[in-house]
């Protein structure tokens, strides 16, 4: 019986320690500094906004491929984007964002406080090139707040 128990917990461990290792290795691709464009507003963001649109600058990024956790073969590419924005100046909101403003649903009224923040959703491009700048694929990601990878 102990030497089962033994074999069975051998085993157990070394199933892990090469799992831990092949999955290591599988996902061992360098990170890319990306280059950036001017960044830019939608459409929506310029016409629609009645709140003033912020300054951005100073962006940066990087880029890594990895092996798609979800199915064998695919591959992802991660990305990480820092930029700095300017701040939301609540001088310049319309008077309408500035007060408690009182509002009507089926449960009754209710009372919106003064908008402390503005949230925005980042949008990126990506565009594949090899060595000699020959463009290899364009895609972007969904635009999900938190959408760090793009899958192709």
């Amino acid at each position: 019986m102990a030497f089962s128990l033994t074999s069975l917990v051998a085993a157990a461990v070394g199933a892990g320690l090469m799992f831990t290792h092949l999955h290591h290795k599988q996902n061992d691709f360098p990170w890319y500094q990306l280059d950036n464009d001017s960044p830019s507003y939608t459409n929506e963001a310029f016409l629609e906004s009645d709140i003033q649109l912020p300054n951005i600058k100073n962006i940066s990024g990087q880029a890594k491929f990895r092996n798609s956790p979800g199915k064998f073969g695919d591959v992802e590419l991660g990305y990480v984007m820092e930029f700095d924005i300017d701040k939301l100046d609540r001088t310049k909101l319309p008077e309408k964002y500035r007060k408690p403003t009182v509002d009507q649903s089926k449960q009754g009224p209710f009372t919106l406080n003064p908008i402390e923040e503005v949230v925005y959703v980042a949008k990126f491009d990506f565009t594949l090139q090899d060595k000699d700048g020959f463009e290899l694929k364009k895609f972007e990601n969904e635009g999900a707040p938190y959408d760090r990878t793009a899958v192709f």
